[in-house]
């Protein structure tokens, strides 16, 4: 615990003085040690105390969630940093790429570990992507980035359904 709030507080230094590569550096190094914690906790693995579940399990599953959605984007704007020419393809194509990724981690980590509260940080962040790509009231005439709105779309859906599943079945961290 001491490591990753050390980390946590490093990173908001290196991202306040605009460090980008130290800052995703010391990103990565956050998320690894929280996946540690993650697993030695053992969320998942074995059924635990609901005090347990409601005051070490679900918090850590929201934190975890943030930080790895925190992750993926500090490693997206160090690509930018870098000038990365993103292999020829597109910004739309490669905000479909990293939104399907975000989509199946959170796929995995609801139907192997039962966590639904890491399910619903990345649909709280997921809702909020979807605000940015629709402007109102002309939504056809107004859509960004279409192949990321609907990686965003899907996104929702398919981790709402996985939810809905786990909660339905009776396997929320059990």
């Amino acid at each position: 615990y001491f490591t990753t709030t050390l980390l946590n507080s490093l990173w908001l230094f290196a991202w306040h003085y605009e460090k980008i590569i130290l800052s995703t550096i010391i990103m990565v190094m956050l998320f690894v040690n929280l996946i540690i914690l993650y697993r030695k906790i053992g969320i998942g693995e074995s059924s635990a105390e609901v005090y347990d579940k409601i005051f070490m399990f679900f918090p850590f599953s929201v934190y975890i969630g943030w930080i790895s959605l925190a992750t993926v984007l500090n490693i997206s704007i160090l690509l930018l940093y870098l000038n990365w020419n993103g292999f020829g393809i597109t910004q739309d194509g490669w905000g479909f790429i990293i939104i399907s990724l975000i989509t199946c981690l959170g796929l995995t980590v609801i139907l192997t570990k039962n966590d639904v509260f890491l399910g619903l940080t990345y649909i709280w962040a997921l809702s909020g992507i979807l605000s940015t790509k629709i402007k109102l009231p002309n939504l056809i005439t107004q859509i960004k980035d279409p192949l990321t709105l609907s990686a965003v779309i899907a996104g929702i859906i398919l981790i709402s359904v996985s939810i809905v599943y786990k909660i339905i079945r009776k396997e929320v961290y059990s």
